[in-house]
């Protein structure tokens, strides 16, 4: 008997500030989900001493009056929501009402909002939770909430707190991802007196990522469109080449409320596939919008996470949408000299499916890989080359070039980010037409023709507009990936017989295992049958195989179905990747003018010609203009 007892409400809401109120940034990212929900079109953030000294945030949302004002320090009061129902289609950013009772328990809080239709504003001093003082004050429109001496009054908590330059950046990295979701509020966001963060609110999700990232990787960047009956996918991806080496820059949103999740991450990484070079991470900022009844937003205090209720149909939706993106958009990066201009995209060409390979293009895709380097071609490739090579007898591919104007110069200070971010608007939207334009007036370019081999491992080639450098290495096994993805994908249709079957023998276990996967292995190519008790007699393999040793092909699918439940595209893939590596062109061997314009013309017949399977470039590109530049002659 009386070992039970109520918590009075200040270590309830003690407790609760626990939860909510991890560090400075999580105060700025309650206030400032509370002024979002407000329907401000301006918010503004100033922060001293790392936010434990004051932290403030000002908008010209609706405000609230004496009632409600008094209301929102109690705990569990809310506007966001009446009934359980309202829960389950959240589309406000706060909804439990446990923020600003949180934040008051454990700091000196002091909160001024007016209405509309009120002559003045009320204020009110909170201190630890109770409170101390409420007096009229003349103001704006909206609210501002002042809180300072944050954990004045739970010194345990300050323990946890890191410097405050690591506090600084978890706040400014809270207000950057709000004002991306939120390209229509201007945000600002003062640090001890000076303004590190600005945006113009003019609605352009653009002008946000540019003052993010700068004039050069906005440029950059492509936009992500994907539309389904129940979702809809939109936002910017930054190009390859602007990757990160960690995945601090992936942004998610869902209903526009920033979110983490490892489903995505690996969704996008797994649309940009070769295109992005190995442990490197792009710039992503994705909106998901969906029915709020699919995804439960109350899975984390903070409200962080989220669960999907069709997590795959999502993932898959997003990869789509960065393919397709990447599709329309990646281009071969210029050639980094100390002038900086812009980079000029490059059209992209449709990938011909298999039957609309020329014999002359198989001839190339399937060549085994040249084992020394002679200056010339082999005498038993020879007519082979000549084949590939009659520039008379086949269709010229073209990759075509079009040309941006100058970037806009960067501002020489952050005062004047608004009219920079407003010049950078405008000159994207004259490039986009510029674009387009080109697009309709130059539906092919020039031929790139080969000059010369730089060094045993670079191309050196030219179309009317350029000068290129193509990495042998990189571009042949580009060709081989892309050849051997649509052999590898194409099953029993790309299957090469043995004249001698090979035969195998297994443990009882593993022979058992792997008969159950005759069908799997029959769609990918390699056909088998049993032989004896316990052995494998494999009659076809897949036709890329050609040039590898069998044995050990067949070993490694044995092994991957005794570890894996399939062999699913992504572990084919990376066996694909290896095969174009090893059979690819290598460094230090010399081409013939005939080998490098095959591999030329090969190039600009891709789907992705621009990266290799692992995510380095094929080719650098000097434009006329930069070189007429650097040399001076204009």
């Amino acid at each position: 008997m009386g070992r039970i007892a109520q918590l009075s409400e200040l270590v309830a809401n003690q407790i609760a500030a626990g939860e909510v109120v991890e560090r400075p940034a999580s105060v700025i990212r309650e206030l400032l989900d509370n002024a979002i929900d407000a329907g401000a079109t301006k918010i503004d953030i100033t922060v001293t001493g790392g936010g434990l000294t004051r932290m403030e945030v000002q908008d010209n949302g609706c405000g609230m009056d004496e009632e409600d004002l008094n209301l929102s320090i109690i705990r569990h009061a809310t506007s966001k929501l009446r009934t359980m129902d309202d829960f389950r289609k959240l589309h406000t950013l706060g909804f439990r009402g446990e923020a600003l009772p949180s934040i008051a328990s454990v700091s000196r809080m002091t909160l001024r909002s007016r209405v509309d239709l009120h002559p003045g504003g009320i204020e009110l001093r909170v201190i630890g939770g109770e409170k101390i003082e409420q007096s009229t004050v003349g103001m704006a429109r909206g609210t501002r909430v002042i809180v300072e001496d944050l954990f004045y009054n739970t010194p345990a908590r300050l323990k946890f707190v890191r410097s405050l330059q690591t506090e600084v950046s978890h706040i400014t990295e809270v207000v950057t991802k709000r004002a991306m979701a939120y390209p229509s509020i201007a945000f600002t966001l003062k640090v001890d007196g000076k303004l590190v963060f600005l945006t113009p609110g003019s609605g352009d999700l653009t002008a946000v990522f540019l003052s993010l990232y700068g004039a050069d990787v906005t440029k950059r960047a492509l936009a992500v469109h994907e539309t389904r009956p129940d979702l809809r996918v939109s936002g910017l991806i930054g190009a390859p080449q602007d990757a990160r080496t960690a995945r601090h820059a992936m942004w998610f949103y869902v209903n526009q409320r920033p979110i983490r999740s490892q489903a995505l991450q690996f969704a996008v990484i797994e649309g940009y596939g070769t295109a992005l070079f190995k442990g490197r991470y792009p710039l992503t900022a994705l909106f998901l919008e969906m029915d709020p009844a699919l995804v439960d937003v109350n899975i984390h205090p903070s409200k962080l996470e989220v669960r999907f209720s069709e997590e795959q149909d999502v993932r898959d939706a997003v990869t789509r949408a960065i393919k397709a993106a990447l599709l329309t958009g990646l281009y071969i990066p210029d050639l980094s000299l100390h002038t900086a201009l812009p980079d000029e995209p490059l059209r992209l060409r449709e990938q011909p499916p298999a039957s609309e390979y020329s014999p002359r293009q198989l001839a190339f895709h399937g060549a085994a890989p040249i084992e020394s380097a002679p200056a010339q071609i082999p005498r038993q490739n020879q007519d082979q080359a000549v084949r590939v090579y009659d520039s008379q007898s086949r269709e010229k591919k073209t990759l075509a070039t079009f040309a941006h104007p100058p970037a806009a110069k960067a501002p020489s200070s952050l005062d004047q980010g608004a009219e920079f971010a407003e010049a950078m608007m405008r000159t994207h939207a004259r490039e986009q037409r510029l674009t387009s334009a080109s697009a309709d007036n130059r539906q092919t370019g020039a031929r790139l023709r080969p000059l010369a081999q730089a060094l045993s491992m670079y191309v050196v080639a030219e179309d009317d507009d350029a000068v290129y450098l193509i990495d042998q290495h990189a571009a042949h096994e580009r060709v081989l990936y892309e050849r051997f993805m649509v052999m590898a994908g194409s099953g029993n249709s790309q299957t090469q017989e043995l004249l001698v079957p090979l035969t195998f023998s297994l443990t009882p276990a593993a022979f058992f295992r792997v008969m159950e996967r005759v069908d799997d292995a029959k769609r990918l190519g390699l056909v088998y049958e049993a032989f004896g008790e316990h052995d494998l007699v494999v009659r076809a393999v897949p036709l890329w195989w050609q040039g590898v040793p069998l044995d050990r092909m067949v070993h490694e699918v044995i092994d991957t179905f005794l570890e894996e439940e399939g062999v699913d595209q992504k572990t084919w893939e990376k066996r694909v990747i290896l095969r174009a590596c090893k059979a690819a062109i290598k460094a230090n061997q010399r081409l013939s003018m005939l080998e490098m314009q095959a591999l030329l013309d090969e190039l600009s017949t891709l789907q992705n010609p621009f990266t290799c399977p692992h995510g380095r470039p094929t080719a650098l590109r000097i434009g006329r203009e930069r070189l007429e530049k650097e040399f001076r002659r204009r």
